[in-house]
Formats: structure tokens, sequence, C-alpha cells
């Protein structure tokens, strides 16, 4: 722990006040006529904070993403459903950690790598860096599922409350649900407010894209493929 705090202040991104990013929520009010859901059901609700990768229940955390793509992918919506997103703006200046750096890299591949001299590998303080912060932006961006044992979020949880610790105000963190996209987590909700009124997106199309699945050592239960998907 004491590692991550020290290798984290090499990651810290200043967001200037005004940054702008998008924050999706499946639904809509009325029913003869549907409009976007209120400023206040955009925002985290207390009694309504469910677990996620960031925050332990009850504890709201403010997610979004950098992109609209990316933010209606996150909230896995189906083909045909109606979802409201609306625009935050950050109110002050804030400082968040980047685990996006080594996020398409393979795990441990320095390590494997590195010679082995005298009855010791030979690698340095930054392979093993990179090998940890490779393990710590895949265990963020895995997507959060409600089949999901919730004891595989402590990790990351933990990791949070170091960085929360630390004074900085939250994450930046890939997201496997859209192509190159960015989701953000903002430890504290007021940190933020919604610049403009929301508005209202239909689910066009979702695609799926399978390929067989291969691995070193392959699991004893695994799926016939490995699927990917990303919502448009």
């Amino acid at each position: 722990m004491d590692a991550v705090r020290q290798s984290a202040k090499h990651r810290v991104v200043d967001v200037p006040q005004g940054w702008e990013f998008y924050r999706a929520q499946k639904g809509y009010r009325g029913r003869s006529k549907r409009r976007p859901l209120s400023i206040t059901r955009m925002k985290p609700q207390a009694d309504r904070a469910t677990e996620g990768r960031v925050n332990p229940k009850g504890v709201p955390c403010l997610y979004g993403a950098r992109d609209l793509a990316t933010a209606v992918a996150e909230v896995r919506p189906a083909k045909n459903e109606i979802v409201t997103v609306a625009v935050f703006k950050a109110t002050k200046n804030l400082k968040v950690i980047e685990c996006l750096k080594y996020h398409d890299e393979i795990g441990v591949t320095s390590l494997l790598r590195a010679p082995f001299v005298n009855g010791r590998y030979q690698y340095s303080l930054e392979d093993v860096e990179q090998d940890v912060w490779t393990d710590i932006d895949k265990a963020f961006s895995h997507p959060v599922s409600q089949s999901d044992d919730r004891a595989d979020y402590v990790p990351t949880q933990v990791l949070a409350e170091i960085f929360k610790d630390e004074g900085y105000d939250g994450i930046f963190y890939r997201s496997r649900l859209s192509p190159l996209g960015v989701n953000v987590a903002f430890f504290y909700p007021r940190v933020a407010r919604v610049q403009k009124s929301s508005e209202l997106y239909v689910v066009t199309d979702i695609k799926t894209v399978s390929e067989p699945y291969e691995d070193v050592e392959p699991p004893t239960k695994v799926s016939a493929a490995a699927r990917s998907s990303e919502a448009t």
C-alpha cells in the first residue's frame, strides 16, 4: 500500500474547473410525453448508492465518462431502451489519479522477461511498478455485474480509499464496454454539477463480437467463447 501511495504521485492529472463529462441513467419521466429524468435523479443518492469498483454500498460516488457513447454503454442498456444523459461540469480544480497508462499491457511481462543471473531474476523497480499498475488499471476497468461476488470489489475499494485519504478527488480508468472509452469516478459528488438540461437517447443498436477463448491454463469452467460487447 505504501508503494501504491508513492507511485500514485506520478499519475496525477490536473482537471480544471469547468471540465465536462457525461453521466447516463436508464429511464425517463412521463407517459404520454417522455421527458429526461430530473437533475436530482441524475445525481448519486446516498440511500440508493449500490456497491461498485470504487465505492462501498451506501457511500455515493459520482461515476461518469469522457464521451457520450461510453456513458451510455456503461449502464448496459438493451436495444430500443431509452436513456437519460446529463452533462456535468467540475465546480473547482481537481486532482485525479490516472489508471490508463498500462491498461493494454499484458500482466507480469516485464518480470517474465527478466534475466536470471546468479540465482536471482534481474528486474528493476520500474518493471515491478509497471506490472503492478497494469493489474490495478485492469481491475478498475473490469465491468461491474449484478451477479458479481461483492467481495471481488474489496481490492479496488481499498485502493480508492487510499487515493481518497491522500487527498485526490477521483480516478480515470478505461472502459471495457466502449472502444477507447474513458470513465471517471469522483469520490465526492459535490465536486461537479449538471451543466445543462438532460437529454433522452434511444439505443438503436448493440454489437456483440465473439472469438475463441485461449489461455495457458484453461479454467475448469469457461464458456465456449469470450464475449466483448459495445453499445452504440
